[in-house]
C-alpha cells in the first residue's frame, strides 16, 4: 500500500471537494440556462444583461475551479511515493547555488552603482570561492565527514574540482 503524507491526503480530499463543487456549479449553470430559456422566467425582474452576467459569473467560477484542481493535481504528482516533495539532485543544487552566488554579486554591483560607488575602484567585487568551500558548507555541514578528504570526494562525486574557484 502506498504511503501518503497527511498533507498530500488533505490535498487529495480538497481536490475531491473541489471537483464536487465544480460539478454542482456545472449543474447549476445548466439549470439556470434551461430556466432562463423557458417561459417561466418572464415574470422575474431580470433583464438580459442580468442573465448574461449570472451565466458569465458561473462560467468564470467553473473555469477557475477547474484550473485550481489541475494545479493541485500537478503538485501532488510532483511528490514522491512517500508523499514528500521531490527535489533536484545534488549536482543541480550545486549548479543552482553557484548561479545564485553570481546573481547576488550582480545585484550587489547594481546596488553599489545605484548609490554612487564605483565597484571596481573603491570596493573589490570579485571574491573567489572554491568549490570545495561551497560543497563543504552546502552538503557536508554538521556531519562527521566535513573534512578535506571527504569534501574532495564529494566534489569529485558532483563533478566539480575542489580547488576551482567561482567569482
Amino acid at each position: 500500500m502506498e504511503r501518503v503524507s497527511p498533507i498530500t491526503r488533505k490535498a487529495i480530499e480538497h481536490i475531491k471537494n473541489q471537483k464536487e463543487y465544480a460539478d454542482k456549479l456545472n449543474n447549476l449553470k445548466e439549470r439556470i440556462d434551461d430556466y432562463f430559456s423557458s417561459d417561466i422566467q418572464k415574470g422575474l425582474p431580470l433583464n438580459d444583461d442580468d442573465i448574461k452576467m449570472i451565466q458569465k459569473a458561473l462560467e468564470f467560477q467553473k473555469i477557475s475551479t477547474g484550473k485550481e484542481i489541475e494545479r493541485q493535481e500537478r503538485a501532488i504528482k510532483c511528490g514522491s511515493e512517500s508523499g514528500d516533495l521531490r527535489s533536484h539532485g545534488e549536482k543541480e543544487i550545486l549548479q543552482g547555488c553557484v548561479r545564485l552566488l553570481c546573481e547576488a554579486g550582480e545585484h550587489f554591483r547594481e546596488y553599489l552603482e545605484y548609490i554612487g560607488v564605483e565597484p571596481d575602484k573603491e570596493v573589490p567585487l570579485s571574491i573567489p570561492i572554491q568549490y570545495g568551500h561551497i560543497v563543504k558548507h552546502l552538503f557536508l555541514w554538521n556531519t562527521y565527514h566535513s573534512g578535506g578528504t571527504s569534501t574532495r570526494a564529494k566534489c569529485r562525486e558532483l563533478g566539480a574540482e575542489f580547488d576551482d574557484e567561482v567569482e
